[in-house]
């Protein structure tokens, strides 16, 4: 279109900067052409194709998508993991993102996380340094399972991350109270 722009920053800028949360997201492959949009065929040049950008709100939606499956691959060691973001008929602003997760609490961690992420760097033009700790935490909370965190005794950086860990649903309210 003619004398439009695209209401965010490109995906490549977008994902320069996320990187540092997100480290194998440059490595990410898209399969649209795949899925059979465009009418094409599933060659292998289409699964070589990094993540797509089609210029609109919708680039958003779909980055998230990736960021949640970039969080199920850090979290929960995740190999593969697919995703497809849909956008409505008739609100092309709002979007539903599917992605398959190992297990619920770290397929909701994911999600929350990266829509939280997300936000705070389209509106604040920033990432939370402070979110690498959460994701390593998450990791060996993940890993270690048994794990009991102890009630008392922990210092206010502790605290702060069991905080996020609660806030996005990772681990139960009664975690830290």
């Amino acid at each position: 279109m003619d004398g439009w722009e695209s209401p965010h920053p490109p995906v490549a800028l977008l994902t320069d900067r996320l990187v540092v949360l997100f480290p194998t997201l440059r490595e990410h492959k898209c399969n649209w052409e795949y899925l059979g949009m465009e009418g094409s065929s599933p060659e292998e040049s289409a699964l070589e194709i990094g993540i797509q950008e089609f210029g609109g709100y919708e680039d958003i939606a779909h980055l998230v998508e990736h960021l949640v499956i970039d969080l199920q691959h850090s979290v929960a060691g995740m190999r593969l993991c697919s995703g497809v973001t849909c956008c409505y008929q008739d609100s092309r602003d709002r979007y539903d993102i599917f992605v398959e997760s190992t297990d619920e609490r770290t397929g909701r961690f994911a999600a929350l996380l990266a829509v939280e992420v997300m936000n705070r760097f389209l509106t604040e033009g920033d990432i939370d340094l402070e979110y690498r700790k959460v994701i390593h935490f998450a990791k060996y909370l993940h890993r270690y399972s048994t794990f009991e965190i102890p009630r008392e005794g922990l210092n206010e950086d502790a605290r702060r991350l069991l905080g996020f860990l609660v806030r996005f649903n990772f681990l139960p309210t009664e975690a830290i109270y």
